[in-house]
């Protein structure tokens, strides 16, 4: 650490107050409602004035486990809710709040989460939140380390509206072509089938390299726009010998039971594969373009053929006889390519996003723990760049 850093408890830098608002019963009004959740919610009353760094004060996940989700930062008016504890600056602590909120989010896991207490309801006291200490760099570099990554907040939230817009554009265009044909059955347009049990003494497994997919991994970033990496990989024999049947690059695939049908998750297969008992594969037939398959079958609401009972589950004949929209033949081909680049326009600019927030994590490492220096300079090169 550098020379400058200061060790000083939370509790010395900040007054810590209590919400008081009951997130359930709070009516809603112009002042902002700091809950646990991402997205604030409103209150027609407010508790507070000025900049604070609200910390929960119960576990995010309950159950005996200590967990905390995210730190938040709000100025102006604003109301507290009553399981969460603001943060303010006392008079001439030297402390930038923005660099506060910074520090505590980015290391909540090793700075606040050790502090929580209790074995089925886990949470933190404001006692043991004023004592958690902290480092702190001289004002000036707080600063500039808040200037640096505002600045790339920024350039994310751009990246974010990019990826988003990518995403949309895709959205529309099937929207429009899916009004333009006729209706067909999906049984006419694919082979419906299900996929086979991946052995349980196996998962994981990593001793081939063709992927045998869970429902589970269509969770996975590396496979939001389409499946190619499973946890599990085998060889084709040893597949086979289990009972698993290889699935063909270009096949449309979707859970088939439980509460991930209602998720209206759809995956094309960029890679030949297996997949688990608990998806629906639909292979595309002579003349049924993937790209098309696919964009149809993410415009259809799987939910509604969902058959109800201890647990939801679609049925393949059901599946076979349904109709869909289908694009006009002669429009077909050119329809597929466009929405092949529409997808990895889409996953191009998700993947940004994603480099960026991992850039901005490891900035945030660096920054914080005292071992790299922003020089001066950057003060003259933020003020030309604004």
């Amino acid at each position: 650490m550098r020379d400058g850093w200061k060790a000083r408890t939370l509790g010395e830098i900040c007054n810590l107050t209590k919400g008081t608002t009951p997130t359930l019963k709070a009516v809603p009004g112009r002042y902002p409602l700091v809950v646990t959740a991402a997205d604030f919610l409103t209150s027609e009353n407010y508790q507070f004035e000025g900049e604070a760094v609200c910390v929960p004060m119960v576990s995010s996940t309950g159950h005996g486990h200590a967990s905390l989700k995210r730190v938040h930062y709000v100025r102006g008016k604003f109301a507290v809710a009553n399981i969460i504890t603001a943060l303010q600056r006392k008079a001439d602590a030297p402390v930038d709040m923005k660099f506060l909120w910074l520090l505590l989010d980015h290391g909540k896991d090793e700075i606040i989460v050790p502090l929580m207490k209790g074995t089925a309801n886990v949470s933190l006291s404001q006692k043991a939140l004023s004592s958690a200490t902290i480092n702190l760099p001289p004002l000036p570099d707080q600063r500039r380390i808040v200037d640096l990554i505002s600045a790339l907040d920024d350039t994310i939230a751009k990246a974010e509206c990019c990826a988003t817009a990518a995403q949309e554009a895709r959205r529309a265009y099937v929207r429009a072509i899916s009004t333009e044909g006729d209706q067909v059955t999906i049984e006419s347009v694919a082979v419906v089938s299900q996929g086979r049990s991946l052995p349980k003494k196996v998962q994981g497994t990593k001793s081939g390299n063709l992927p045998w997919f869970k429902i589970a991994d269509m969770a996975q970033p590396h496979n939001m726009f389409g499946y190619r990496q499973a946890e599990t990989q085998m060889g084709l024999q040893e597949i086979i010998g289990l009972g698993g049947h290889i699935v063909p690059a270009g096949a449309v695939v979707f859970p088939r039971v439980g509460a991930a049908v209602q998720t209206e998750k759809k995956r094309l297969m960029l890679v030949d594969g297996a997949v688990d008992e608990n998806h629906l594969v639909l292979t595309p037939r002579s003349g049924t373009p993937s790209e098309v398959l696919l964009a149809v079958m993410e415009n259809f609401s799987l939910s509604s053929l969902v058959q109800t009972g201890a647990v939801p589950s679609l049925n393949m004949g059901l599946i076979r006889a349904t109709r869909v929209p289908w694009v006009e033949p002669a429009k077909a081909t050119a329809a597929a390519r466009l929405l092949g680049d529409m997808r990895e326009a889409a996953r191009a600019r998700a993947e940004l996003v994603a480099h960026l927030r991992t850039l901005r994590s490891n900035l945030l490492t660096v920054l914080l723990s005292g071992e790299h220096e922003i020089p001066e300079s950057y003060d003259e090169l933020l003020g030309e760049a604004s």
